[in-house]
């Protein structure tokens, strides 16, 4: 005969059990007059975690999507995948995503669009734009006194295939300076794109024209969009598109309330005053100017000298030698060069 061993903690102790394979019988615990079972545990079945896919199952997998356009174009956004579009402050990638929804909307596609600005704004954008009534499931929802678990909820729950989040930094509830922060605020946003949503963040430039914030911000989307201003012409945009199946740079002008796009200009077209500040810096690292130096070859006051040489920077037509650039401080001053063009 087998013993059992049962919980001590409950009263019980080693007892008879019976010959392997008998069901033990209930034992009343002692100064009790309940009656406890031993249920021997079952087997468990084999973990089957959700998202796992053998090579051959994802070959045999059969997607319809239909094209997300953009301006004419299907391979920019792809439909249930996630992407930044990102500019410097009022640089206008609010207004040109707000004319893509409009345009999706038309088409028949269901659009929310999460935003830090309120009614009044959005109906003088509107009317600016020129999108009529009429247009479709265009849904706006003010986000600033929600909270980020609040419109992340109703952006699951909600019908719409087309997710906006107008920005990042006021509406997603996270540091971008913080790699933690941002794969944890970011994870559940690109999380809807398996459900078959397409996700769209607009997000800022920095002064060096980057991405704002943590690496693991753009490595966390399928794509990215920079949208930068031409220098010279005040209604063209230089695009840069970065995604897992496409890298191209183009051009965007606006025109009244239309977009259309355009190849990327040769070259980059200067302001006076900006090519006049490019004329004077060296090429020669060893003679490399500071914005001090440079103010007084071309009498330009500090505030005018040092927004040029950053958006020279930006254009990539010069370079701080000294990594300094933006830093502060007579001690850590940066020292420009002029860069010169690839092409022979």
């Amino acid at each position: 005969m087998s013993r059992c061993l049962i919980n001590p903690a409950k009263g019980f102790s080693a007892v008879p059990c019976g010959a392997v394979g008998e069901t033990p019988k209930p034992l009343a615990a002692p100064n009790s007059s309940k009656v406890q079972t031993f249920t021997r545990p079952s087997r468990r079945a084999p973990l089957q975690l959700s998202g796992e896919f053998s090579v051959d199952e994802l070959l045999g997998l059969t997607f319809v999507d239909r094209p997300v356009d953009f301006l004419g174009r299907q391979d920019i956004i792809g439909e249930g995948t996630s992407t930044v579009i990102a500019a410097r402050e009022k640089g206008g990638k609010s207004t040109l995503t707000r004319h893509l929804c409009h345009g999706w909307a038309t088409e028949g596609r269901k659009v929310v669009y999460f935003t830090e600005e309120f009614s009044r704004m959005w109906q003088r954008q509107l009317e600016a734009l020129e999108i009529p009534r009429g247009v479709g499931h265009f849904q706006v929802v003010e986000g600033l006194d929600k909270t980020p678990a609040a419109l992340l909820q109703r952006a699951q729950r909600g019908p719409e295939d087309i997710v906006v989040v107008d920005t990042a930094t006021w509406l997603l509830g996270m540091s971008l300076a913080s790699r933690d922060d941002v794969v944890t605020g970011l994870k559940p946003w690109v999380s809807l794109c398996k459900t078959g949503k397409t996700v769209i963040i607009l997000a800022h430039l920095t002064k060096k024209g980057e991405l704002a914030g943590s690496h693991a911000f753009g490595a966390g989307v399928d794509g990215i969009i920079t949208y930068s201003e031409a220098p010279g012409d005040a209604d063209l945009r230089i695009v840069n598109l970065k995604s897992r199946t496409l890298v191209e740079t183009f051009a965007i002008r606006k025109t009244g309330s239309a977009f259309s796009l355009e190849a990327a200009p040769n070259e980059q077209i200067l302001t006076a005053v900006q090519k006049e500040v490019d004329e004077v810096l060296p090429v020669d690292p060893k003679e490399a100017l500071t914005w001090e130096e440079v103010a007084a070859k071309t009498g330009f006051k500090e505030g005018k000298t040092r927004k040029i040489l950053r958006e020279l920077v930006e254009f990539r037509l010069a370079a701080d030698i000294t990594g300094n650039l933006g830093s502060g401080g007579r001690g850590n001053a940066a020292k420009y060069i002029r860069l010169e063009s690839e092409e022979t």
